[in-house]
Order: structure tokens, then sequence, then C-alpha cells
């Protein structure tokens, strides 16, 4: 199984990170360069699959950095949905919602009233919003009219890790049996991914998060890891952004 794990693009967070004032959005939207580094990789993946002579190429040599997807996943943030929207439309493929995929924390933002400070929680986007933004998509039962964030804090590091086991193992499973020679592409975000890759390299977890060592991925950067029938997981290459121009990366 090969799998292309994704960094959303650009979000109203990541550009304004550091900024003086700046409150961070709970479920941040992507910004107007968002949408123009997914729309790019989109492009990148729609000319990919329409040239014969480089997905041959890609069959002679899977490892080569050519598209082809047969699933496409996404986290069920608001920036990762919208990150996919143009790579589901330029495969021509529904979008997949995994409810473990999304980033460290979950949906929150701090509230500082007389100098305490508050995590409030919020529901995140619910079906009707999604589907607003993807028609296409496929939504499990977790998520309501309501959202799908259901915690009243912060997310534990402990259910963070569990979760990153659980992706791990689900996609090692798949590799051993139903994908076996699927490429799947998933959409999610730059903790969640460091700490699926660590796991994975490691056949087992990091104990807590950010310990040791960091995998980062810029915006819309794509890792494409090879899975074997055993669970063996190579990375074939990391954090390629050549389908932006330079002006256009962000962190």
């Amino acid at each position: 199984m090969y799998l292309y794990l994704i960094r959303h693009a650009q979000s109203v967070n990541n550009a304004g990170a550091g900024t003086p004032g700046f409150k961070h959005v709970e479920d941040a939207p992507l910004t107007h360069l968002g949408h123009q580094q997914a729309a790019h990789l989109g492009t990148k993946m729609r000319t990919d699959i329409e040239d014969a002579e480089r997905q041959q190429l890609l069959a002679n040599t899977p490892y080569a950095p050519v598209f082809r997807v047969d699933e496409l996943y996404a986290s069920p943030f608001q920036r990762a949905i919208e990150t996919a929207k143009p790579l589901a439309d330029a495969l021509d493929l529904p979008l997949k919602l995994n409810m473990d995929i999304y980033e460290y924390g979950g949906i929150f933002r701090r509230d500082v009233v007389a100098d305490t400070e508050h995590v409030l929680t919020f529901g995140g986007l619910n079906r009707d919003g999604m589907r607003a933004i993807v028609p296409n998509i496929v939504i499990p039962e977790a998520v309501t009219d309501e959202g799908w964030w259901t915690m009243d804090v912060m997310e534990p590091e402990t259910h963070f890790i569990d979760r990153g086991v659980r992706v791990a193992n689900f996609l090692k499973e798949k590799a051993a049996a139903d994908w076996k020679g699927k490429r799947i592409a998933m959409v999610s975000h730059a903790d969640f991914l460091n700490q699926l890759l660590q796991t994975l390299l490691r056949n087992g977890p990091l104990d807590r998060p950010h310990r040791d060592s960091f995998i980062y991925h810029y915006n819309t950067s794509v890792t494409y890891v090879e899975i074997g029938p055993h669970g063996f997981a190579q990375i074939r290459y990391a954090c390629r952004i050549d389908h932006l121009p330079p002006e256009m990366v962000t962190v």
C-alpha cells in the first residue's frame, strides 16, 4: 500500500501565528493563499492522472513522484476539508472523513478571564456545513447536527497518542488485506502527521507529543509512505512542495 500524507493548506491560524493581538480561531478556515495552495496541488494531481506516460512510469516505478489516488480521506476540521475539496474534484473521488486524524487538542479556544485561562470547546462543522464545502463527502454517523467534537476539555495527550496508534494499526491491517497495491491520500495536520509517521517508523508511539524530534510538514506538502503486507513502513519521499511556486510556500 502507498500512502500520501498531506498537510492542510495555510489556515488563518497559520497566517496569524505570532502576530500581536491575534486570537486563535477554534476551527480555522483557509486563507485566500491556502485555497490557492490547495488548488495547485489539485492541478498537479489532475495533470499526473491525465498523463498516460507519467502513469506508466508510476506503474513501472512505484516510488516515482507521480500521483495516482484510489481513496481520499480528510480530518473533520474545516481547513482539512477545504484543502481536500480541489483534490476530490481533480481525482473525481468522494471525500471520506476519518475521525481519528484530526489535530492534537481537538477544537478549542483559550479565553483569559480575570487572569485565569479557560479552554472553551465547540462542536465544529456539522453535516450540513461539511456538505456545503464538499457535496459528495462521506460522513460517519459520529457527526451530528451539533458537530463532531464532543469533549468538554482540550484533548489529553494520552488520547492523542492512542489515535496515532489506532491509525497506524488501521493502515497496517489494510496494507495486509484490502488495500494491497492501493494508493491512499490523507489530508491531516502537522502534529498528527508527525505522531503517525513516528509511530509507523518506530513500531510504537512517541510517549508524549513533540518529544525528541519532529517531522515537519509545510502547508500542502506531501509525504509518500510505502507500507508492506507485514507492516514494514518506508518513507519514499518527505514533505514535497514542488507543486507550489516558491512564493506560495508557508509553514
